[in-house]
């Protein structure tokens, strides 16, 4: 039967993904010259491995400094930079975290020439996170900013 195949693989691509949790950022305020750290929280985690991060910003405006890990995963580290970071944080273990809270800080110094105002952190549409069964999890995201005042 072709049919019962066709409707197999539905089923697996359907699974291959689990819906849940919100990746979030607040506004952070800022004077020009000084250091700002950022923040990303999960909330409401349906249990989490690993995520990549891509994050957007004003390299205009900011200077990325690094990350500092959260209380969900165990360890991060970045690359990148110039408007652009790829933010990488997993668990050490082999099995699935279900805190919430920070995922990650990031760390900025806005620029002795940026304008009063607001600038937007992004986190990417082709960010991926995935759990211990390497299935994709897919939250609701939301960027933050940074008000320079």
């Amino acid at each position: 039967g072709q049919n019962s195949d066709s409707s197999q693989s539905d089923n697996t691509s359907s699974e291959k993904t689990v819906s849940g949790g919100r990746v979030g950022m607040p506004t952070v305020k800022a004077n020009t010259g000084k250091k700002v750290t950022v923040p990303i929280k999960l909330d409401k985690n349906p249990g989490l491995y690993a995520a990549r991060l891509f994050i957007e910003y004003d390299s205009n405006a900011l200077q990325y400094n690094g990350c500092d890990n959260g209380d969900i995963l165990d360890e991060c580290e970045d690359n990148g930079d110039n408007g652009e970071v790829i933010i990488v944080v997993n668990n050490n273990g082999t099995e699935d975290s279900d805190k919430n809270g920070t995922l990650v800080t990031l760390s900025f110094t806005v620029k002795d020439g940026a304008a009063k105002g607001d600038y937007e952190i992004g986190i990417a549409d082709k960010s991926e996170l995935c759990n211990a069964d390497e299935k994709l999890v897919i939250p609701e995201i939301s960027g933050g900013k940074i008000t320079v005042e």
